[in-house]
């Protein structure tokens, strides 16, 4: 799976880090994290970067619940076609199937359920699919004051929590969770959960159930595919933006070492630079005849570091430059 989350996440940070003394700038650096990604949905970032990020700015600045001070300037809002579906579901068990089914169209990087944990409880819980994910901490936080303010926002403030669960070691005070939580907190405990009555299930939302059927029709055709191929054009997809779209990267993004993906491209009969070629490829033509953008934003969109190395490509694919390409669909 994909060390990857929509670049929404990154909505406010850098308000929380002035806002708190700290020069946003030093912070991404620190990280290697590169700050002109703007916060859009179209975009993806590394997830564990973002964790590193959030680590980060809490150590820095002193700031140990950094998550759940971000918690108050995010919403869910930034799940975006998912943040639809849940606002228009008729149940709280109907939003929170959708969440689960459709959370990796936001971030493919964690996983989430939920189960019954008596015939009173029920439970919604998180973890991670990256592999020595670091510092995971701040973002649980997080993750739980975002989901419980999701889940308050839908029923009309009529959702409790039982309690909060988390696998990380307490980071801060018991006085200050009591400001962002109503219901007692639990530290280090085998899963990542949100416990609340199992009656709250059939609790019903005033949605949009037009606008509901239109959010699942596009979430449902926005699935993963079943061969290595496909997968890999898809992270291609997502990685070619931030100049990482190697080998490695989309080997490190499906958690497989280099030569697995390669064996498993060889049995198709592909090859990685092949895959690479053709993505570029088609979504170079799909840019130039459908889009306004200027030649060099295309050429970063498809991980170029130079504009002259994508018109030399698009010479390559079809015989003409950039700009012919361009006029050639205009002219239809």
């Amino acid at each position: 799976m994909s060390d990857l989350i929509r670049a929404t996440s990154l909505t406010h940070i850098s308000e929380l880090i002035i806002d708190a003394g700290g020069d946003p700038a030093e912070m991404f650096a620190l990280v290697g994290f590169d700050r002109s990604i703007e916060p859009a949905f179209g975009a993806f970032v590394p997830y564990s970067k973002l964790a590193q990020l959030m680590n980060t700015a809490a150590t820095t600045l002193g700031i140990a619940d950094f998550g759940l001070q971000l918690s108050r300037y995010q919403d869910f809002a930034m799940f975006g076609p998912v943040s639809v579906l849940i606002r228009n579901a008729r149940t709280l068990d109907e939003a929170l199937t959708g969440l689960i089914r459709y959370l990796y169209t936001y971030t493919p990087a964690v996983v989430a359920s939920a189960r019954g944990k008596s015939a009173e409880l029920s439970a919604f819980t998180w973890k991670y699919r990256v592999r020595r994910m670091p510092q995971t901490a701040q973002l649980t936080e997080l993750t739980a004051a975002v989901v419980l303010d999701m889940l308050e926002r839908i029923t009309g403030g009529e959702f409790t929590p039982v309690r909060i669960r988390m696998t990380h070691q307490q980071l801060s005070s018991d006085a200050t969770y009591g400001r962002h939580f109503t219901c007692p907190i639990e530290f280090e405990a085998d899963a990542n959960e949100i416990i609340f009555l199992a009656a709250d299930l059939d609790r019903p939302i005033s949605g949009d159930q037009q606008a509901y059927l239109l959010a699942e029709q596009y979430l449902t055709s926005q699935v993963h595919h079943d061969k290595p191929s496909g997968q890999v054009r898809e992270i291609l997809i997502k990685l070619l933006p931030l100049g990482e779209a190697d080998l490695a990267s989309v080997a490190a993004a499906m958690l497989v070492h280099p030569r697995t993906l390669q064996r498993r491209l060889h049995n198709e009969g592909l090859g990685f630079e092949e895959v690479l070629a053709e993505v570029r490829r088609t979504r170079a033509i799909e840019l130039l005849q459908t889009t306004e953008l200027p030649m060099a934003v295309i050429a970063r969109e498809l991980g170029y570091a130079e504009q002259s190395s994508f018109a030399r490509s698009c010479v390559r694919w079809c015989g003409a430059s950039p700009s012919a390409v361009r006029r050639r669909a205009l002219m239809r």
